[in-house]
């Protein structure tokens, strides 16, 4: 199949503002990730981006999310 230049990319959905949270989640999830490892992924980013979005530090981002999602869920 030949793709024009004039065509315009598919969009995900799951993007748009006018995405019920539900659909939003449920892609998120989509790939068998569980909601407490899609929890730490965010705050991870959150990490990585508050400290300036250093490169080769995802590690060390991911472990502190970790610890502290295990550690709000133990309270």
């Amino acid at each position: 199949m030949k793709h024009s230049m004039d065509q315009k990319p598919a969009t995900s959905t799951a993007a748009t503002q006018q995405t019920e949270p539900e659909v939003v989640a449920a892609t998120a999830l989509g790939d068998g990730q569980s909601a407490k490892e899609q929890f730490i992924r965010e705050r991870a980013y959150l990490i990585w981006d508050e400290e300036g979005r250093p490169e080769g530090r995802h590690l060390d981002h991911w472990l502190r999310a970790k610890a502290e999602i295990t550690l709000s869920s133990s309270n």
